[in-house]
Protein backbone atom coordinates (compact mmCIF):
# COMPACT_ATOMS: atom_id res chain seq x y z
CA UNK A 1 0.00 0.00 0.00
CA UNK A 2 2.80 2.41 0.87
CA UNK A 3 4.57 1.70 -2.42
CA UNK A 4 1.31 2.23 -4.31
CA UNK A 5 0.75 5.51 -2.48
CA UNK A 6 4.29 6.66 -3.28
CA UNK A 7 3.78 5.80 -6.94
CA UNK A 8 0.59 7.88 -7.07
CA UNK A 9 2.37 10.84 -5.46
CA UNK A 10 5.28 10.61 -7.91
CA UNK A 11 2.81 10.48 -10.79
CA UNK A 12 1.03 13.57 -9.43
CA UNK A 13 4.34 15.45 -9.14
CA UNK A 14 5.16 14.62 -12.77
CA UNK A 15 1.73 15.83 -13.94
CA UNK A 16 1.80 19.30 -15.58
CA UNK A 17 0.78 22.08 -13.19
CA UNK A 18 -2.47 23.00 -15.04
CA UNK A 19 -3.65 19.42 -14.64
CA UNK A 20 -2.60 19.42 -10.98
CA UNK A 21 -4.62 22.59 -10.38
CA UNK A 22 -7.58 21.09 -12.19
CA UNK A 23 -7.48 18.04 -9.92
CA UNK A 24 -7.21 20.24 -6.83
CA UNK A 25 -10.17 22.33 -8.00
CA UNK A 26 -12.37 19.23 -8.12
CA UNK A 27 -11.39 18.36 -4.54
CA UNK A 28 -11.28 21.78 -2.85
CA UNK A 29 -14.91 22.80 -3.14
CA UNK A 30 -16.11 25.48 -0.69
CA UNK A 31 -17.72 23.79 2.31
CA UNK A 32 -19.32 25.47 5.30
CA UNK A 33 -17.94 24.49 8.71
CA UNK A 34 -21.00 22.32 9.36
CA UNK A 35 -20.72 20.42 6.08
CA UNK A 36 -16.94 20.00 6.43
CA UNK A 37 -17.32 18.64 9.96
CA UNK A 38 -20.08 16.27 8.84
CA UNK A 39 -17.83 14.94 6.09
CA UNK A 40 -15.03 14.30 8.59
CA UNK A 41 -17.13 12.66 11.32
CA UNK A 42 -19.69 10.88 9.12
CA UNK A 43 -21.39 8.47 9.61
CA UNK A 44 -21.07 8.96 13.39
CA UNK A 45 -21.63 12.72 13.42
CA UNK A 46 -22.87 13.70 16.92
CA UNK A 47 -25.97 15.88 17.18
CA UNK A 48 -25.54 19.62 17.66
CA UNK A 49 -28.01 20.91 20.23
CA UNK A 50 -29.05 24.57 20.24
CA UNK A 51 -30.71 26.47 23.08
CA UNK A 52 -31.75 30.10 23.33
CA UNK A 53 -29.92 32.18 25.91
CA UNK A 54 -31.37 34.94 28.07
CA UNK A 55 -29.13 37.51 26.41
CA UNK A 56 -30.89 37.03 23.03
CA UNK A 57 -28.17 34.73 21.73
CA UNK A 58 -28.25 31.03 20.89
CA UNK A 59 -25.79 28.51 22.33
CA UNK A 60 -24.82 25.42 20.32
CA UNK A 61 -23.22 22.37 21.95
CA UNK A 62 -21.62 19.20 20.61
CA UNK A 63 -19.52 16.43 22.17
CA UNK A 64 -16.67 15.06 20.05
CA UNK A 65 -14.04 12.64 21.36
CA UNK A 66 -15.33 13.12 24.93
CA UNK A 67 -14.81 16.89 24.68
CA UNK A 68 -17.76 19.27 24.93
CA UNK A 69 -17.68 22.28 22.63
CA UNK A 70 -19.88 25.35 23.09
CA UNK A 71 -20.35 28.42 20.92
CA UNK A 72 -22.87 31.23 20.73
CA UNK A 73 -24.41 33.12 17.83
CA UNK A 74 -27.11 35.65 17.09
CA UNK A 75 -29.22 32.89 15.51
CA UNK A 76 -29.23 29.09 15.38
CA UNK A 77 -27.40 28.90 12.06
CA UNK A 78 -24.52 31.11 13.23
CA UNK A 79 -24.25 29.25 16.55
CA UNK A 80 -24.02 25.88 14.76
CA UNK A 81 -21.46 27.24 12.32
CA UNK A 82 -19.34 28.64 15.15
CA UNK A 83 -19.28 25.42 17.17
CA UNK A 84 -18.54 23.36 14.03
CA UNK A 85 -15.57 25.61 13.29
CA UNK A 86 -14.28 25.11 16.85
CA UNK A 87 -14.34 21.33 16.43
CA UNK A 88 -12.67 21.49 13.01
CA UNK A 89 -9.96 23.72 14.43
CA UNK A 90 -9.22 21.36 17.31
CA UNK A 91 -9.20 18.26 15.10
CA UNK A 92 -6.80 19.95 12.71
CA UNK A 93 -4.46 21.26 15.43
CA UNK A 94 -4.47 17.91 17.24
CA UNK A 95 -3.51 16.17 14.01
CA UNK A 96 -0.73 18.65 13.26
CA UNK A 97 0.68 18.50 16.79
CA UNK A 98 0.75 14.69 16.59
CA UNK A 99 2.93 14.81 13.49
CA UNK A 100 6.64 14.18 13.77
CA UNK A 101 8.89 15.10 10.87
CA UNK A 102 6.69 17.01 8.40
CA UNK A 103 8.20 15.59 5.22
CA UNK A 104 8.05 12.05 6.51
CA UNK A 105 4.43 12.39 7.59
CA UNK A 106 3.37 13.89 4.26
CA UNK A 107 4.85 10.87 2.47
CA UNK A 108 2.93 8.52 4.75
CA UNK A 109 -0.53 10.07 4.22
CA UNK A 110 -2.69 7.86 2.03
CA UNK A 111 -5.28 9.50 -0.25
CA UNK A 112 -8.20 7.67 1.42
CA UNK A 113 -6.95 8.02 5.00
CA UNK A 114 -8.56 9.98 7.84
CA UNK A 115 -5.72 12.51 7.68
CA UNK A 116 -6.39 13.18 4.00
CA UNK A 117 -10.14 13.47 4.65
CA UNK A 118 -9.60 15.87 7.54
CA UNK A 119 -7.13 18.16 5.82
CA UNK A 120 -9.11 18.24 2.57
CA UNK A 121 -12.26 19.34 4.39
CA UNK A 122 -10.36 21.88 6.48
CA UNK A 123 -8.98 23.31 3.24
CA UNK A 124 -12.47 23.36 1.71
CA UNK A 125 -13.77 25.27 4.73
CA UNK A 126 -10.86 27.71 4.45
CA UNK A 127 -11.85 28.37 0.83
CA UNK A 128 -15.48 28.88 1.91
CA UNK A 129 -14.46 31.32 4.64
CA UNK A 130 -12.18 33.26 2.31
CA UNK A 131 -14.93 33.59 -0.30
CA UNK A 132 -17.32 34.84 2.39
CA UNK A 133 -14.83 37.52 3.40
CA UNK A 134 -14.27 38.55 -0.21
CA UNK A 135 -18.01 38.72 -0.90
CA UNK A 136 -18.58 40.79 2.23
CA UNK A 137 -15.81 43.18 1.17
CA UNK A 138 -17.26 43.56 -2.33
CA UNK A 139 -20.75 44.17 -0.97
CA UNK A 140 -19.43 46.75 1.47
CA UNK A 141 -17.72 48.60 -1.39
CA UNK A 142 -20.54 48.39 -3.93
CA UNK A 143 -23.52 48.77 -1.62
CA UNK A 144 -24.97 52.27 -1.39
CA UNK A 145 -27.77 52.65 1.17
CA UNK A 146 -30.67 54.89 0.30
CA UNK A 147 -32.39 57.18 2.77
CA UNK A 148 -36.09 57.84 2.53
CA UNK A 149 -37.57 61.31 2.81
CA UNK A 150 -37.76 62.63 6.37
CA UNK A 151 -41.01 61.92 8.19
CA UNK A 152 -43.23 64.59 9.69
CA UNK A 153 -41.02 64.54 12.79
CA UNK A 154 -37.85 64.92 10.74
CA UNK A 155 -36.73 61.32 11.35
CA UNK A 156 -34.68 59.84 8.49
CA UNK A 157 -35.04 56.09 7.98
CA UNK A 158 -32.94 54.11 5.52
CA UNK A 159 -35.07 52.18 3.05
CA UNK A 160 -32.47 49.50 2.22
CA UNK A 161 -31.06 46.99 4.70
CA UNK A 162 -27.33 46.24 4.69
CA UNK A 163 -26.13 42.85 3.41
CA UNK A 164 -26.68 40.06 5.95
CA UNK A 165 -28.53 42.28 8.47
CA UNK A 166 -28.71 39.58 11.17
CA UNK A 167 -24.92 39.71 11.47
CA UNK A 168 -25.42 43.09 13.16
CA UNK A 169 -26.27 43.39 16.84
CA UNK A 170 -29.93 44.60 16.99
CA UNK A 171 -28.99 47.95 18.54
CA UNK A 172 -26.30 48.55 15.91
CA UNK A 173 -28.68 47.64 13.07
CA UNK A 174 -31.41 49.94 14.40
CA UNK A 175 -28.99 52.86 14.81
CA UNK A 176 -27.70 52.21 11.30
CA UNK A 177 -31.20 52.19 9.81
CA UNK A 178 -32.50 55.03 11.99
CA UNK A 179 -29.59 57.29 13.00
CA UNK A 180 -31.91 59.46 15.11
CA UNK A 181 -33.40 56.62 17.16
CA UNK A 182 -33.67 57.36 20.88
CA UNK A 183 -33.18 54.76 23.61
CA UNK A 184 -34.65 55.40 27.06
CA UNK A 185 -34.40 53.52 30.33
CA UNK A 186 -37.88 52.54 31.52
CA UNK A 187 -37.24 51.50 35.10
CA UNK A 188 -36.51 48.14 36.69
CA UNK A 189 -38.21 45.42 38.69
CA UNK A 190 -37.06 42.84 41.25
CA UNK A 191 -37.74 39.16 40.66
CA UNK A 192 -39.19 37.54 43.78
CA UNK A 193 -36.78 36.50 46.50
CA UNK A 194 -33.79 36.28 44.16
CA UNK A 195 -33.20 40.04 44.27
CA UNK A 196 -32.44 39.85 40.56
CA UNK A 197 -33.07 43.08 38.72
CA UNK A 198 -34.86 43.13 35.38
CA UNK A 199 -34.32 46.33 33.47
CA UNK A 200 -36.76 47.87 31.01
CA UNK A 201 -35.95 50.01 28.00
CA UNK A 202 -37.75 51.59 25.08
CA UNK A 203 -36.71 52.69 21.62
CA UNK A 204 -38.51 55.64 20.02
CA UNK A 205 -38.71 55.68 16.23
CA UNK A 206 -40.86 58.22 14.41
CA UNK A 207 -43.49 58.40 17.14
CA UNK A 208 -43.54 54.65 17.79
CA UNK A 209 -42.26 53.00 20.97
CA UNK A 210 -40.68 49.56 21.14
CA UNK A 211 -40.05 47.91 24.49
CA UNK A 212 -37.58 45.37 25.79
CA UNK A 213 -36.40 43.80 29.05
CA UNK A 214 -33.12 42.25 30.14
CA UNK A 215 -30.82 41.48 33.05
CA UNK A 216 -28.86 44.64 32.24
CA UNK A 217 -29.65 48.01 30.67
CA UNK A 218 -27.65 47.03 27.61
CA UNK A 219 -29.63 43.81 27.08
CA UNK A 220 -32.90 45.66 27.64
CA UNK A 221 -32.01 48.15 24.90
CA UNK A 222 -30.99 45.26 22.67
CA UNK A 223 -34.38 43.60 23.18
CA UNK A 224 -36.17 46.86 22.36
CA UNK A 225 -34.06 47.25 19.22
CA UNK A 226 -34.80 43.66 18.23
CA UNK A 227 -38.54 44.36 18.47
CA UNK A 228 -38.14 47.53 16.40
CA UNK A 229 -36.08 45.78 13.70
CA UNK A 230 -38.67 43.02 13.39
CA UNK A 231 -41.62 45.43 13.21
CA UNK A 232 -40.08 48.09 10.98
CA UNK A 233 -37.80 46.09 8.71
CA UNK A 234 -38.90 42.45 9.03
CA UNK A 235 -35.54 41.35 10.44
CA UNK A 236 -35.92 38.43 12.85
CA UNK A 237 -33.09 37.32 15.11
Amino acid sequence: LYEAGSARRKLFKKTPKPQQLSKLATVLKPYSSGLALHNVLSPAMPEITVAKQRDLEFKAEIVVNATRYEAVGQNKKIAKANVSEMVLRDLCLQHLSAQGDEEQQLDEVEPNSYEALLMTNVASFAVHKLLEEWNASLLAVNWQPTISSPSADGIKIRSQLPPNPTSYVPTSLLVFMVPQVKFENDGETILGSTDQKIYKARARVDGQCFFGTGSSKKLARMAAAQDACKTLFGVEY
